[in-house]
């Protein structure tokens, strides 16, 4: 089978999809599929590869196809090469597969498939629910009646991550089927994990102390204002657990800087940029716990190796991740800073907890959450589909 998977952009700095398209197309190609991944160019082409090279297996089973880079208005207008390539690629194929939703090169894959007669799978990664919907809203509101609606509404079928997202998409009324299939992990990316103590050794300025990890986008809707103040009060009974918080700034930056400097935690918060390979595996086997107050999430990819790693985790419900109570991995809370900060505390006042957790973490990914398991069950959706 001939599979296209376009995206916009698959710069780590994008977050979840640049890690999700490629593990979804290296583990359909090692079942012995034609896969190739369309994309923009990454800024940085060669640290993206060398990325997958350490993160994704049989990566190299992949033809990636990257377009130029546009220019501020690109985005927005397709230029002739731009649509040539998109014809070349996809016209094709038997599958397109389209992560992502708004973007005009998402759009004109998806028109260009449905005029080839090809199937068509679209991924929304979390921007059909409501709180997405409600951010830019006339714009979003304007892209569904010049031709998302429709393209939606002709799908083979939507990807969605898990129930919720299926559920909060109702509000569209889309014609199209939607099959639930989570996002996963490879296995045998934590056969060998940086011994413990990893972390600590290269952050001195922790001193040794027990840290709550945050790891993601500093962006709005991952509640970094809900972290500050959920640890400020956290902190106040707890004087040896710092807080560690590590990812690419998405624009909160500064916000982030001010808000701990006003709940006076300099010396007890520490920013430490984006982490990726071993530096990341090393903070997610050292940290006590994993925390992410989202306002939104399709699923987590971060909650997903952090679990993998044995490391509990606390997440809001805007995460939609359920199984992590069900399965006694951690807390899943409302996005209120007083319940969150109760239950780090329940967490990390409990050693026999801790333990407990850990298990059930990893035992949880393994069983559930594989990539190999993951692309079969997509495929398995292609086949099923007229």
């Amino acid at each position: 089978m001939y599979i296209v998977h376009v995206a916009e952009y698959l710069d780590l700095s994008f977050g979840g999809p640049s890690i999700c398209v490629p593990s979804i197309a290296a583990a359909q190609a090692k079942k012995g599929h034609d896969l190739k991944v369309l994309c923009y160019e990454p800024e940085d082409v060669t640290g993206y590869f060398e990325f997958l090279k350490l993160n994704v297996p049989n990566y190299s089973n992949i033809e990636f196809i990257f377009i130029p880079r546009p220019n501020r208005f690109g985005s927005y207008f397709l230029n002739k090469n731009t649509i040539k390539i998109l014809l070349s690629v996809i016209g094709a194929a038997n599958v397109l597969h389209v992560h992502g939703v708004w973007k005009p090169l998402l759009l004109k894959s998806l028109q260009i498939a449905k005029k080839a007669n090809v199937k068509r799978i679209v991924t929304p990664h979390g921007m059909l629910d409501p709180w997405s919907l409600s951010q830019k809203k006339i714009r979003k509101t304007l892209a569904l009646l010049l031709g998302w609606k429709e393209g939606l509404n002709n799908c083979t079928y939507i990807h969605a991550l898990n129930k919720s997202e299926r559920d909060l998409m109702k509000s569209l009324k889309l014609k199209s089927p939607v099959k639930i299939v989570s996002n996963g992990v490879f296995r045998e990316n934590f056969y060998s994990l940086p011994p413990k103590g990893s972390f600590h050794k290269k952050h001195k300025d922790l001193n040794g102390r027990p840290f709550i990890l945050f790891l993601s986008r500093l962006h709005y809707k991952k509640g970094l204002d809900y972290l500050i103040e959920s640890y400020s009060i956290f902190s106040k009974a707890n004087n040896s657990v710092d807080l560690v918080i590590a990812g690419p700034d998405g624009g909160e930056l500064e916000k982030l800087r001010s808000n701990i400097a006003m709940h006076k935690l300099n010396n007890r918060v520490h920013i430490v940029g984006p982490l990726y390979n071993d530096d990341k595996f090393s903070a997610l086997v050292d940290a006590s716990c994993f925390c992410l107050p989202s306002r939104q999430e399709g699923f987590s990819i971060a909650i997903t190796e952090a679990l993998a790693c044995g490391t509990p985790v606390v997440i809001s419900e805007n995460c939609n991740f359920p199984e992590v109570s069900d399965n006694n991995c951690g807390f899943v809370v409302p996005l209120k800073s007083e319940l969150i900060a109760d239950a780090l505390n329940k967490i990390l006042s409990s050693d026999a907890l801790l333990d407990k957790m850990s298990e059930s973490s990893q035992r949880l990914v393994f069983t559930s959450y594989i990539w190999d398991v993951v692309a079969n069950s997509l495929v398995d959706g292609y086949n099923g589909y007229s």
